[in-house]
């Protein structure tokens, strides 16, 4: 029966890891948007220099 009980220090780790993971999928959506960004901003360059390539090729 004893083992049911979860002694406090278990409990207040496991509201820490809770809050740990909150935190760090916060950073990730961030991080992830942030990546988005200069993965679109990086796909138009690469857009605007393949345009570029191939009107120069039609010259």
């Amino acid at each position: 029966m004893s083992t049911k009980i979860s002694p406090p220090r278990s409990s207040g780790d496991k509201y820490r890891h809770s809050e740990k993971m909150a935190g760090s999928r916060e950073q990730d959506n961030y991080t992830m948007r942030v990546l988005g960004r200069e993965i679109r901003i990086q796909k138009m360059k690469n857009g605007f220099v393949r345009m570029g390539k191939e009107q120069s090729a039609l010259q």
